[in-house]
C-alpha cells in the first residue's frame, strides 16, 4: 500500500523481484493515515452565475424541489418575461421563492435566480447557526 498508484506498482514489483530472487522483501507498506473530516463547503463562489449557483445548491441537496415557471406578457415586439423560481431549504424546511422580469427568458431567470440565491444563502447562514427552527 502506497500513497499513489505509481508507488504502489513499484512496491509490488520490488516485492515480486525479491521473492523470485529469494531475497528478503524490503518493500514496506506506508502507514495509512485516516482522512480528516473536512466540512463540505456549502456556499457557492460569488463569481458563479446566479442561475448556475441555484442549480448547484439544488444538486448539493441544500435546496429541494427546485422548480421554474415562466410567463410572457405584452405584444410580440415588446415582450416581458416573468420567471418564478421556488424550492424548500432542506435544513429548515422553509419555502423560498423569487420572481424576476426581463426582455428575454434568460434575463428573467437570471433576475429571479439572483433573488433566490440570496434567500438560499441567508437560509444557509441561519440554518448553520441554529437560530431558525423548521417550519
Amino acid at each position: 500500500m502506497q500513497r499513489n498508484k505509481k508507488d504502489a506498482r513499484n512496491q509490488a514489483a520490488l516485492a515480486l523481484a525479491a521473492q523470485l530472487a529469494g531475497l528478503p522483501d524490503l518493500s514496506a507498506d506506508v502507514a495509512a493515515k485516516p482522512r480528516a473530516e473536512v466540512p463540505r463547503k456549502l456556499l457557492v463562489d460569488a463569481a458563479v452565475n446566479p442561475a448556475e449557483a441555484v442549480q448547484i445548491y439544488a444538486a448539493r441537496g441544500v435546496l429541494d424541489g427546485l422548480a421554474w415557471d415562466f410567463e410572457v406578457d405584452g405584444p410580440s415586439h415588446e415582450r416581458v418575461f416573468t420567471c418564478r423560481g421556488e424550492g424548500l431549504l432542506r435544513a429548515t424546511g422553509e419555502r423560498v421563492a423569487a420572481e424576476g422580469r426581463g426582455p428575454t427568458k434568460q434575463a428573467a431567470k437570471t433576475a429571479a435566480s439572483a433573488e433566490l440565491r440570496m434567500a438560499v444563502e441567508a437560509g444557509i447562514a441561519l440554518g448553520e447557526t441554529g437560530t431558525r427552527s423548521p417550519a
